[in-house]
């Protein structure tokens, strides 16, 4: 669902970064920095100073690029194992990490992020999310992956994405990877559960964030917005909420009661987000930013609680969910109506 629907509508696939969060499949060739062309050599005096600082800026726009994308990878992988007992059959297996190598890159940004990055053809780990199988198998940012299962991996065209097939197969037992950096080693490593709801940013400067049952789609303009790791979380959180929720069959439903969906799917949310150890305290000043932003939202939205509703809510949530965790309860949501689609398993927390 849009989280501001009076402010925007759904994009045109043509414009999207495709940029797909968790099970290794980062895609950098569509960068913000693609539709940048390599600087002109310029002619004059000044023109090789001018080449130099103009390298250097595209070196530090990638270098941005690739923290945001580590950043929101980080809150993605949080969530989506946080809510992997809610999301019955639609999980998948991750290891909290990317991989990548200069082919990963189009054009003339190879050189730029073999430079950036240490990147050649050999495949790499581009990053390694806190808290991830990956960092407690000591995996760290710049080790080659030289086999997978006791198979070799050589590197090349099409390396990144037969690694990513063989973590794949190896499924919930995990394998042993072989690695070189630093220091040679061999470690095992086994992957946890999290929900199969791809996460995409689009490159558009509009600020939402929506489900569609099969992912999520959050726009640049929302990844800026959302000043600290806490809001995007929020963000995010609220939209896994729809599809754990099963909403999008819903929306088309002229009979249904969109602002209900919206604050269930506030309340879901929040308590994802407390299960993954966020600071729920902070996440309704959200919504305060949210009715700076947006004045109109505070007395009118045709499909979505007003902003002073959503951060009651919230904060009567909030209290709802530190007092199930004075008495050591599972942080399960407490609607009766949400409770015949959120099933956790054995253990849940």
């Amino acid at each position: 669902m849009n989280t501001f629907p009076d402010h925007d509508t759904r994009f045109s696939l043509s414009h999207e970064l495709h940029v797909l969060f968790r099970r290794g499949a980062l895609i950098v060739g569509a960068l913000v920095l693609a539709g940048c062309a390599t600087p002109a050599t310029q002619v004059g005096p000044e023109g090789a100073e001018v080449d130099t600082e103009a390298n250097l800026q595209l070196r530090l726009a990638l270098e941005d690029q690739i923290a945001q994308e580590r950043k929101i990878d980080g809150v993605v992988f949080r969530l989506m194992s946080a809510a992997a007992e809610f999301c019955g059959e639609q999980t998948t297996y991750d290891y909290g990490m990317v991989l990548a190598d200069r082919n990963s890159f189009e054009g003339s940004r190879q050189a730029l992020a073999a430079a950036t990055f240490g990147l050649d053809d050999s495949v790499r780990v581009l990053s390694v999310l806190p808290g991830s199988p990956a960092a407690e198998a000591g995996l760290r940012e710049g080790d080659s992956v030289l086999g997978i299962g006791g198979q070799a991996l050589p590197g090349g065209a099409g390396a990144v994405a037969r690694a990513n097939e063989a973590l794949r197969k190896a499924g919930p037992a995990g394998t042993e990877l072989a690695l070189a950096g630093p220091n040679s080693r061999r470690v095992s490593i086994q992957p946890v559960a999290v929900c199969d709801y791809p996460v995409q940013v689009m490159d558009t400067d509009k600020i939402n964030a929506y489900a569609d049952g099969a992912r999520i789609r959050i726009t640049r303009g929302m990844v800026w917005f959302a000043r600290e790791e806490t809001e995007l979380a929020l963000v995010i959180s609220h939209e896994l909420a729809h599809n754990v929720m099963g909403h999008a069959g819903l929306f088309a439903n002229a009979f249904a009661d969109k602002k209900s969906q919206e604050a269930d799917a506030d309340y879901v949310g929040l308590y994802i987000m407390a299960r993954a150890g966020y600071d729920i305290e902070r996440a309704p000043l959200f919504w305060r930013r949210v009715a700076v932003a947006f004045p109109s939202m505070i007395e009118s939205s045709a499909s979505h609680p007003l902003m002073p509703q959503r951060f009651v809510a919230l904060k009567k949530a909030t209290e709802e969910i530190r007092d199930k965790e004075s008495r050591g309860l599972p942080l399960i949501p407490s609607h009766g109506g949400i409770l015949a689609v959120l099933t956790p398993g054995p253990g849940a927390t």
